[in-house]
C-alpha cells in the first residue's frame, strides 16, 4: 500500500492567488529523503521561482496521499461507523483525483445511515451495505481499472511508466491480477541517509516551522502527546546506526528532533504541537515504532481553501 507525500502551498502574487503542489513517492528507499526541502529546492527551479516573483506565501500543507486504491481500502464498516473519502482509500492514481469519489462514497453512505437509524440498527452488518452500494457503483469501475496502477512502478519508473500506459490503454483489462507490493517502510534502505539541508531565504523557500504556521496548526501544548513512540531505545540506538533517524526528515513540521547529549549520543524530543497531521510517520517508520492517534483537544491544521 504505497503512499505519496503531498505538499501544497498558495502564495498571493499581484492580487492573485497562485496554488502550486508537489507530489513525492514515499518508497524512494532514501532514508535522507526530505518530502518538504524537495518542494522548497523545487520552487526554485528558473519557471516555478517566476511564478512566485514579489508574491507572498499565504497558507501552506502536506499529506499522505493514499494510492493503493481497489487493493488497499480498509474494512469500510463496523458497528456504528462507516469509512468514507480519503480515509477510504477512494482515490484514483492514475488521475491524481479523489474529490469526486469522496462526494459519491459521502452520497453512498448517507443512504445507508440513513435507513440504519430509521431501523434502529447501526451493527456492522447493517452498514456493511455500503461495500455493496460502493461495489454496484461507477466508484468500482473506476478503481477497477486503476487497480495496479501505482504497484508497476515498483519495478522501475520506466518500466512502471510503460506498464502503468498499458493499463490506461485497456482499460486495465490486462494484467489483471494483483502485483505485489511491499510496504513503503520496507523499501527504505539502511546505511543512505547523507541529508544535504537546504538554506532558506524566508521569501522563495521558508523552513519547517514556517510551514507549520502557514498551515495554522494549532494543539492544547499541554495535552499528551498524540504521537506515540513505542521504543525510545530503539530510536537513540539501532534506528540512528542504521537509518539516521528518518523521522527528522521525512516530517515536514520538525516534530521529530534529535538532541544531542552532549556526547556521541542523542535523545529524541518531540514537538507533537507541531504536527500538520501528514500521517507520514505512522507510515514511513522503518521500525513502525510510531502511532499517529487523534489528539485530546481536536486540535491540528487550519487547511481551508488550500
Amino acid at each position: 500500500n504505497n503512499n505519496h507525500y503531498g505538499g501544497s502551498w498558495i502564495y498571493g502574487v499581484s492580487d492573485t492567488r497562485v496554488s502550486i503542489g508537489l507530489v513525492s513517492a514515499l518508497d524512494s528507499g532514501d532514508a535522507s529523503f526530505d518530502p518538504y526541502f524537495a518542494m522548497q529546492s523545487w520552487k526554485t527551479h528558473p519557471k516555478i521561482a517566476s511564478l512566485l516573483e514579489s508574491g507572498t506565501l499565504v497558507k501552506s500543507g502536506a499529506k499522505t496521499i493514499p494510492e493503493g486504491g481497489h487493493w488497499a481500502r480498509p474494512r469500510p464498516c463496523g458497528d456504528g461507523f462507516l469509512i468514507v473519502g480519503d480515509s477510504g482509500g477512494f482515490l484514483n492514481i492514475a488521475r491524481l483525483k479523489g474529490i469526486h469519489l469522496a462526494l459519491k462514497s459521502g452520497m453512498l453512505a448517507a443512504d445507508v445511515i440513513g435507513d440504519a437509524i430509521a431501523g434502529d440498527d447501526t451493527s456492522s452488518a447493517a452498514l456493511s451495505f455500503f461495500d455493496r452500494l460502493v461495489a454496484g457503483s461507477w466508484i468500482h469501475d473506476e478503481l477497477w481499472k486503476a487497480r495496479n496502477y501505482r504497484a508497476a512502478f515498483q519495478s522501475g519508473f520506466w518500466m512502471g511508466g510503460i506498464l502503468s500506459n498499458i493499463m490506461q490503454f485497456t482499460g486495465g483489462r490486462l494484467l489483471r491480477n494483483r502485483i505485489p507490493m511491499e510496504s513503503d517502510a520496507e523499501s527504505m534502505q539502511k546505511d543512505r541517509w547523507q541529508a544535504a539541508p537546504l538554506s532558506v531565504d524566508g521569501k522563495l523557500t521558508f523552513d519547517k516551522v514556517t510551514g507549520v504556521y502557514n498551515a495554522g496548526a494549532i494543539h492544547e501544548e499541554n495535552q499528551p502527546s498524540h504521537l506515540l513512540i513505542a521504543d525510545l531505545d530503539l530510536c537513540r540506538g539501532k534506528c540512528a546506526e542504521e537509518y539516521g533517524n528518518p523521522c527528522q526528515n521525512f516530517c515536514p513540521a520538525e516534530v521529530y528532533e534529535m538532541v544531542s547529549n552532549g556526547d556521541d549520543s542523542s535523545n529524541l524530543h518531540l514537538n507533537p504541537s507541531n504536527c500538520v497531521h501528514c500521517k507520514t510517520c505512522d507510515i514511513l517508520d522503518p521500525y513502525g515504532a510510531i502511532t499517529w492517534t487523534v489528539p485530546s483537544d481536536a486540535g491540528g491544521p487550519k487547511y481551508m481553501g488550500l
